[in-house]
């Protein structure tokens, strides 16, 4: 099985079980290497993109950079072409609008219960890049999460 299969299956799982909104809706998923980060989604075209390094992570981290990835495909959901294109300009031209969304993703994560998978993730992210810029840190992830139970 190779990784690209294992990260499908990981997408497969959690749509199965907590996006059922997202059924036949399947983002594709490639490696890259030349960017930083370790994960982007690009709504225009419903693709994930994972960084080549991620491939050491532990499987909890992979799920949670993978939940967070499918909470934004949550998001582009039911928006049409053009919308979508709209959103994606916005998000990189907006940093305001971009911590908003990234938010929404983790809250959407935390809620369908995986707030341990997001804290591995951005604990890894934060270890490597330091302190969280648009999404949740690892103690606002644990707050949320005790906030509303999950």
């Amino acid at each position: 099985m190779t990784i690209i299969n294992k990260y499908e299956k990981i997408i497969n799982e959690f749509i199965n079980t907590s996006f059922p909104e997202l059924k036949g809706k399947n983002p594709k998923i490639f490696e890259f290497t030349i960017l930083s980060g370790y994960a982007f989604y690009l709504p225009i075209l419903n693709l994930i993109g994972i960084n080549k390094k991620c491939r050491k992570f532990s499987d909890k981290e992979k799920k949670g950079l993978l939940i967070h990835e499918i909470c934004h495909a949550k998001q582009s959901n039911g928006e049409r072409f053009f919308g979508n294109i709209l959103l994606f300009i916005i998000y990189w031209l907006s940093k305001k609008f971009r911590k908003k969304i990234e938010i929404q993703a983790d809250k959407i994560a935390i809620k369908k219960g995986y707030a341990k998978e997001l804290f591995e993730s951005t604990k890894r992210f934060e270890s490597e890049f330091g302190k969280i810029k648009y999404g949740f840190s690892q103690g606002q992830i644990k707050s949320y999460a005790k906030k509303i139970k999950r």
